[in-house]
């Protein structure tokens, strides 16, 4: 846990900063200063979790904010706990602990991680729809980080769900290390000439050690019997 808590500590302080400023808003915090965070993270890592149990990652685009009180960091960290989750209020979360299987794996067992691909809030009043290229081509170096971390074994999966996943078409197999190069190559294709340090990240990006497999689905927000419904973590 100590080594994951630094990574996360520093794409939080330095890494998400300097690519996600000018792209998305930073999570408020109480004791003051703003943080560029995944609020899922935050909340397994205070769960004390168990690194070495962490059978796959559930992976989707950006955190719903439904109300400006509720852009502090500990607001939504105490949400996920709190497990009292409203169908009108947030669809996503509220479709995944509905389901048996997922509450299973994320609240109870707690061997699944969900994180956001681009972490923060959204800049304007726009809280549904695919976030921009440049925005995820800028988030790459930072979730795909936390996956590299973990994806050691074989047996490992990595689930992408919604609409906003780039290239997944070009996938000729199941390999996580072969579609994380696949993205890492989209992600420096015809970048900004102001996105210097995300040239810079991106060049310094190595998935050689990776393993596991990767999945794709609808996002949870969509999930019903007839439209990539995905009731559980993959099985196989």
């Amino acid at each position: 846990m100590k080594v994951f808590s630094g990574i996360l500590r520093n794409l939080e302080e330095h890494v998400a900063p300097s690519l996600l400023a000018d792209k998305m808003k930073p999570f408020s915090r109480e004791g003051g200063g703003d943080l560029f965070a995944c609020p899922w993270l935050n909340w397994w890592k205070q769960q004390n979790g168990k690194i070495d149990n962490i059978q796959g990652i559930l992976i989707m685009q950006d955190w719903y904010c439904t109300s400006d009180e509720s852009e502090s960091l500990e607001t939504n960290v105490c949400y996920i706990s709190e497990k009292r989750f409203l169908k009108q209020n947030d669809r996503t979360i509220f479709t995944l602990h509905n389901s048996g299987p997922w509450r299973n794996a994320i609240w109870d067992e707690k061997n699944w991680l969900v994180t956001n691909a681009v972490w923060g809030l959204r800049i304007g009043k726009n809280p549904a729809g695919c976030l921009s290229a440049r925005i995820h081509k800028a988030a790459f170096p930072i979730w795909s980080q936390i996956i590299k971390h973990f994806a050691n074994d074989d047996g490992f999966k990595v689930v992408f769900a919604g609409g906003w996943v780039f290239e997944k078409d070009k996938l000729k197999d199941a390999c996580l290390k072969t579609y994380l190069n696949i993205l890492m190559a989209w992600a420096g294709r015809r970048l900004d000439a102001r996105e210097t340090d995300l040239k810079t990240r991106i060049s310094e990006l190595n998935f050689e050690s990776v393993k596991g497999k990767v999945y794709f689905c609808g996002h949870p927000s969509a999930w019903n019997a007839n439209r990539n419904f995905l009731p559980g973590p993959p099985q196989v």
